[in-house]
């Protein structure tokens, strides 16, 4: 594909306004790595709030982990 290929995101966090931006890459293959490196970080940040989670449980303090999602996708301009 000849062209401009943008990343479109949104993370969306439990109880704040969604939050968006977009990235040009001169390729698909490109966009496709940068996707999935937004993707990993959500879960790490996933993953990470799970783990504060379980230490305060642990500790006796009863909180539900915050959701986290992304929304990321790679479309040609």
């Amino acid at each position: 594909m000849n062209g401009t290929v943008l990343l479109l995101v949104t993370w969306f966090f439990a109880g704040q306004q969604p939050s968006s931006y977009q990235t040009a890459f001169s390729n698909m293959a490109a966009c496709n790595q940068a996707k999935a490196a937004v993707e990993a970080q959500q879960q790490k940040l996933t993953n990470d709030e799970a783990n504060y989670v379980a230490d305060i449980k642990s500790k006796g303090v009863i909180q539900m982990p915050r959701s986290i999602y992304v929304s990321a996708v790679c479309t040609a301009q």
